[in-house]
């Protein structure tokens, strides 16, 4: 997910909003065990995945109808339409010392609507600020293009292959010339001038040491205290834990008081986002409690918002904004997830009111056509996240238990309990809880199809 939403598939939210951030799952963690050749000593390792974002080290665009002017100095890249003009960028890529490139993306932020998509190539390295049309740079390999239409303020991404970033660290420059898409049509993207740069994102993974656990001291016995209510535990990381956020669903209605119905993740209101690959409009009236369980219902409808937008679907999206925010801490969902195609349940986090830094943690995205995968992402910080094909059961036919925690150092997902991946990344900044069930739209629902997501409870710890 991204700003506005912008989350593809691997999301969103939401670059996902305005932006279409194709949330993708870049890299790799799992853990591993490296045994030393000493066999008084054995040294755990895990493999870690992290990402490096970037900013231009220069930027420019040319056009064929200007043959010999250069645009160096502008603040807005006119990206376009193909053999009429380009916007070029350059980066230089880098990771860790012995890490490995796993993949990236390049993002830009249109400043103006246009009915065409961001298309991208490899470039030359040998152009300057000063190029125009006349000693523009030759173009190399086709890299890809943006998921969605250029929309005003939102951030549009590209997936770049590892080889072409490997490539370009062996060089210490990469290249690039991004066009519109559709003949006619030019596309304004801000230049690195502005605060909202293009970026070149660099996944990676890299063998570590794993942190040795603190053995947990035995606590003296001591005479047993009256019996009280016992606040929850973390289903998962140990330490000192104090509950600061709780819903466990347990009266007849959606708490109002700890939850909205629209979140500045999403477009339209905060209510819907139809250039993140989702097709409904979320509203409260879709989310129910009852027998202490919360449902959110994906179904067919027939809505158009305040905005003229016309949506087919209705879902129901919870934030915890503004009632609770956090930047370092664990939350933890219990959920069953709908069994039918074309459904895109989540639980994550995303950048509260006052934090201008995209801040997303993705403590599970699922997409329901493809029941033995799951996808936990950091997409903070030097991000990192994984993408899980060995849950060893089925998600839509039970209740299992999903959580994240977040500190300064990193950040890791739990799966019942047990830690099934470590990212580099971390928040940012403060964030707030979303609890949601958004419908695929490059997967839709079998028409007349009704998706149900059941929580249990939504809990969140700090120490």
């Amino acid at each position: 997910m991204g700003p506005n939403g912008a989350v593809a598939r691997p999301k969103a939210g939401a670059v996902t909003g305005a932006m279409l951030v194709v949330a993708l799952v870049l890299g790799l963690g799992v853990s591993v065990l490296a045994g030393r050749s000493d066999a008084a000593e054995t040294t755990a390792y895990e493999v870690v995945a992290g990402q490096r974002t970037l900013q231009p080290v220069r930027d420019t665009f040319v056009r064929r109808s200007l043959p010999f002017r250069s645009f160096g100095a502008h603040r807005t890249l006119s990206l376009g339409a193909p053999r009429a003009g380009l916007g070029l960028l350059a980066f230089r890529p880098s990771v860790p010392v012995g890490a490995t490139v796993t993949g990236g993306r390049l993002c830009v932020t249109p400043v103006r609507g246009a009915a065409a998509r961001v298309a991208v190539l490899t470039a030359s390295r040998r152009w300057s600020a000063s190029t125009t049309w006349r000693s523009r740079p030759a173009l190399f390999r086709y890299v890809g293009v943006s998921a969605a239409r250029a929309v005003a303020g939102r951030r549009t991404c590209v997936r770049v292959p590892a080889s072409t970033l490997t490539s370009g660290l062996t060089a210490g420059e990469v290249a690039f010339a991004a066009r519109s898409s559709r003949r006619g049509v030019t596309v304004p993207v801000a230049a690195s001038e502005t605060r909202y740069a293009p970026t070149l994102t660099v996944a990676f993974k890299q063998r570590r040491p794993a942190p040795t656990p603190t053995p947990t001291p035995t606590p003296a016995p001591t005479t047993p205290a009256p019996s009280t209510a016992v606040a929850p535990v973390p289903n998962g990381p140990t330490g000192a834990w104090r509950l600061t956020f709780a819903d466990e669903f347990d009266g007849t209605a959606v708490d109002w008081a700890k939850w909205s119905d629209r979140s500045s993740a999403e477009a339209d209101g905060g209510h819907g986002n139809l250039t993140n690959q989702q097709l409904e409009w979320n509203q409260g009236k879709n989310c129910s409690v009852a027998d202490g369980l919360l449902t959110i219902t994906a179904k067919p409808d027939d809505i158009r918002s305040a905005s003229g937008q016309h949506y087919d679907w209705s879902s129901c999206l919870l934030s915890s904004s503004p009632s609770y925010a956090f930047r370092y801490g664990y939350m933890e969902t219990r959920a069953k997830f709908p069994s039918q195609r074309g459904f895109w349940p989540a639980f994550w986090t995303w950048q509260a009111d006052g934090n201008n830094t995209w801040t997303e943690t993705d403590a599970y995205e699922y997409y329901s056509d493809n029941p033995k995968r799951l996808y936990v992402t950091q997409h903070s910080g030097q991000g990192g996240g994984c993408s899980l094909s060995t849950l060893g059961f089925d998600p839509s036919q039970g209740f299992h238990t999903y959580g994240v925690d977040i500190t300064p150092t990193g950040t890791a997902f739990y799966v019942d309990g047990r830690k099934v991946c470590s990212a580099a990344g971390t928040s940012t900044g403060m964030t707030n809880i979303i609890v949601d069930m958004f419908v695929y739209s490059q997967i839709p629902p079998a028409p007349g199809t009704v998706g149900r997501k059941q929580v249990d409870y939504v809990r969140a710890w700090q120490r």
